[in-house]
């Protein structure tokens, strides 16, 4: 079962490098024929996470062509996590599980989710506690077309995101949320920080292909 995970998860990494590359193509192929069958039938929480992560990038990165196809995908996502979103039991699938209620467009069960967290949260032993409440209020305000809010949520936690747990490959699908929001915010302060932030993305993935697009973007 482990191999199984781990072959999906290898599908995930080959998915985002044709995504970096621009081939939405590409990357739609491996979603659809590996990331995600893979999820609906092992429903492991490694499978359903690789899932919504790949279909969240596609949706920013290019959202008029990538949303006809993503769309079918989220409510498929959202059946997988919709019996597990009291389940806390860590905070990177807490916030992935927001992604999928965000595709979905179930805002509701999104509000209900923070709501139980809060009402719950010394109870929860779960790492990243000192964030993971601000980011899933940050996604949900994401998903709400909120850019400024999701911005003034993201921008004090963006150090302190890296305790959810994941990888920096995995994280950086949140990394890639603050941009996005700062981009779309209708905030003059937030357009100046897209500069910035951009800038952090480029000393780390120096040759990426997105980072390119999203200055176009800015300068645009």
């Amino acid at each position: 079962m482990d191999c199984v995970r781990l072959a999906n998860h290898c599908y995930w990494h080959w998915a985002l490098f044709h995504l970096d590359e621009g081939n939405l193509e590409a990357a739609t192929e491996i979603l659809e024929n590996e990331v995600v069958p893979r999820a609906l039938k092992g429903k492991s929480s490694l499978q359903i996470t690789d899932s919504c992560s790949l279909l969240m990038r596609m949706d920013m990165d290019n959202p008029e062509a990538a949303q006809p196809i993503t769309s079918k995908h989220w409510q498929e996502m959202y059946k997988l996590v919709e019996n597990n979103l009291k389940d806390h039991i860590s905070a990177f699938n807490d916030s992935h599980y927001m992604l999928a209620l965000i595709g979905s467009k179930h805002y509701a069960e999104a509000e209900e989710m923070i709501k139980d967290l809060e009402e719950n949260f010394k109870e929860y032993p779960i790492s990243g506690k000192e964030c993971v409440l601000a980011l899933l209020k940050a996604i949900l305000a994401y998903g709400q077309e909120d850019y400024r809010t999701a911005v003034d949520l993201l921008i004090p936690i963006r150090y302190k995101i890296v305790e959810i747990g994941g990888s920096d490959a995995q994280r950086d699908v949140f990394y890639q949320l603050i941009i996005t929001a700062a981009l779309k915010s209708d905030s003059k302060v937030h357009r100046k920080l897209v500069e910035h932030l951009i800038m952090e993305r480029e000393a780390q993935k120096p040759e990426s292909g997105l980072n390119r697009r999203m200055r176009i973007k800015l300068n645009n």
